[in-house]
């Protein structure tokens, strides 16, 4: 990814700095600039991302429940509502999707109802989420550029970048085996 190419850039600039090095200051901003344009299109490719993964989860939830209203609790709507709800947030939408997958797959009896492919899929994303505020506490905490800390704090930003990326990897995983059921059902 272009994010984690300019990352690793990011962590020599913050080395070379650290360990005493003169560098033009046009070089810092270029990168520095490169990193804040990568970051907003991030933001931009996450929020599309996000809202369309939102509009899947809904229609397939939706779906499990017309299935199998008794095995899922919630509405579709509020599937969605627990994905914005601090701290809910971090549990719920998990077991709303192993729920989803369970009542899919129990109906076409395709795939046992196992949900390894879910939970490595929550742990990867829930890692990424903890790497990227630890990178963000690591840079706040520096006292000035040539401080070590950011040098930690962009190799945590790059770490955290790559499992995301995995994180998204296992996400289209799980888009297409429930969807697959869902369709199917």
């Amino acid at each position: 990814s272009v994010a984690v190419v300019s990352g690793i850039s990011e962590v020599l600039l913050w080395r070379r700095l650290a360990q005493g090095q003169d560098i033009p200051a046009a070089d810092i901003s270029q990168i520095l600039a490169r990193q804040s344009l990568i970051s907003w299109l991030q933001f931009l490719m996450i929020v599309v991302t996000a809202s369309i993964f939102l509009v899947w989860f809904h229609r397939c939830y939706a779906r499990a429940r017309e299935l199998s209203p008794t095995n899922l609790k919630d509405t579709a709507r509020r599937a969605v509502g627990y994905w914005f709800i601090p701290f809910v947030n971090l549990v719920r939408p998990f077991s709303i999707t192993k729920e989803m997958w369970t009542s899919l797959t129990r109906r076409t009896s395709v795939e046992p109802a196992s949900g390894t492919l879910i939970n490595f899929w929550w742990g990867t994303w829930l890692l990424s989420l903890f790497l990227d505020r630890t990178a963000l506490i690591l840079a706040g905490s520096a006292k000035h550029v040539a401080d070590y800390t950011l040098v930690f704090a962009a190799a945590t930003s790059v770490l955290a970048k790559v499992t995301a990326i995995a994180a998204a990897v296992l996400a289209i995983g799980v888009v297409r085996r429930i969807g697959r059921h869902a369709a199917g059902a």
